[in-house]
Protein backbone atom coordinates (compact mmCIF):
# COMPACT_ATOMS: atom_id res chain seq x y z
CA UNK A 1 0.00 0.00 0.00
CA UNK A 2 0.99 3.20 -1.02
CA UNK A 3 0.23 6.93 0.37
CA UNK A 4 -2.20 7.24 -1.93
CA UNK A 5 -3.76 4.07 -0.95
CA UNK A 6 -3.80 5.03 2.89
CA UNK A 7 -5.21 8.10 2.10
CA UNK A 8 -8.37 6.74 0.30
CA UNK A 9 -8.16 3.93 3.09
CA UNK A 10 -8.53 7.22 5.63
CA UNK A 11 -11.14 9.21 4.06
CA UNK A 12 -13.22 5.91 3.73
CA UNK A 13 -12.46 5.08 7.43
CA UNK A 14 -11.58 8.26 9.15
CA UNK A 15 -8.31 7.68 9.67
CA UNK A 16 -5.65 4.55 8.86
CA UNK A 17 -5.55 3.51 12.44
CA UNK A 18 -9.10 3.08 11.84
CA UNK A 19 -8.94 1.07 8.92
CA UNK A 20 -6.16 -1.27 10.23
CA UNK A 21 -8.38 -1.55 13.13
CA UNK A 22 -11.65 -2.68 10.58
CA UNK A 23 -9.36 -5.76 9.33
CA UNK A 24 -10.04 -7.66 12.76
CA UNK A 25 -13.66 -6.22 14.03
CA UNK A 26 -15.94 -5.24 10.77
CA UNK A 27 -18.20 -6.63 7.96
CA UNK A 28 -14.72 -8.86 6.51
CA UNK A 29 -16.60 -8.30 2.76
CA UNK A 30 -16.54 -4.98 3.01
CA UNK A 31 -13.10 -4.16 4.68
CA UNK A 32 -11.15 -6.35 2.07
CA UNK A 33 -13.65 -5.10 -1.20
CA UNK A 34 -12.74 -1.49 0.88
CA UNK A 35 -8.53 -2.54 1.20
CA UNK A 36 -8.70 -4.10 -2.32
CA UNK A 37 -10.32 -0.82 -4.18
CA UNK A 38 -7.80 1.38 -2.10
CA UNK A 39 -4.76 -0.55 -3.37
CA UNK A 40 -5.69 -1.31 -6.84
CA UNK A 41 -8.25 1.52 -8.10
CA UNK A 42 -5.80 3.91 -9.02
CA UNK A 43 -3.27 1.87 -10.78
CA UNK A 44 -5.32 -0.48 -12.82
CA UNK A 45 -8.68 1.84 -13.08
CA UNK A 46 -11.01 -0.16 -11.39
CA UNK A 47 -14.46 0.54 -9.46
CA UNK A 48 -15.69 -0.99 -6.63
CA UNK A 49 -18.31 -2.92 -8.47
CA UNK A 50 -14.91 -4.50 -10.72
CA UNK A 51 -13.84 -5.62 -7.33
CA UNK A 52 -17.09 -6.98 -5.83
CA UNK A 53 -17.16 -9.58 -9.10
CA UNK A 54 -13.98 -11.23 -7.58
CA UNK A 55 -15.50 -11.69 -4.06
CA UNK A 56 -17.49 -14.67 -2.84
CA UNK A 57 -17.61 -16.90 -0.71
CA UNK A 58 -14.83 -19.13 -1.73
CA UNK A 59 -12.76 -16.67 -2.48
CA UNK A 60 -13.07 -14.34 0.86
CA UNK A 61 -10.56 -15.63 3.36
CA UNK A 62 -7.55 -15.99 0.69
CA UNK A 63 -8.45 -12.22 -0.07
CA UNK A 64 -8.29 -11.28 3.42
CA UNK A 65 -5.26 -12.79 4.11
CA UNK A 66 -3.58 -11.11 1.48
CA UNK A 67 -5.47 -7.89 2.36
CA UNK A 68 -4.14 -8.27 5.62
CA UNK A 69 -0.97 -9.07 5.21
CA UNK A 70 -0.29 -6.51 2.79
CA UNK A 71 -1.60 -3.73 4.88
CA UNK A 72 0.59 -5.23 8.14
CA UNK A 73 3.77 -4.90 6.12
CA UNK A 74 2.87 -1.35 4.79
CA UNK A 75 1.91 -0.27 8.08
CA UNK A 76 2.50 -2.03 11.03
CA UNK A 77 1.05 -4.20 13.43
CA UNK A 78 -1.60 -2.26 15.26
CA UNK A 79 -0.56 -2.31 19.07
CA UNK A 80 -3.47 -2.52 21.47
CA UNK A 81 -3.37 -0.12 24.46
CA UNK A 82 -3.15 -2.76 27.07
CA UNK A 83 -0.05 -4.15 24.95
CA UNK A 84 2.09 -1.15 25.03
CA UNK A 85 4.68 -0.55 27.75
CA UNK A 86 5.40 2.44 29.33
CA UNK A 87 9.41 2.91 27.74
CA UNK A 88 10.99 6.34 28.15
CA UNK A 89 12.15 8.28 24.75
CA UNK A 90 14.87 6.83 22.98
CA UNK A 91 14.15 2.88 24.58
CA UNK A 92 12.96 -0.02 22.47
Amino acid sequence: YNYRALKRLSDIYGSVEKAIDALQTENKYDTVLNFLYAGLCDKYGLKKTDIEAWIGPGSINAFYDVVFSAAILAYGKPKKEDDQEETEPGEA
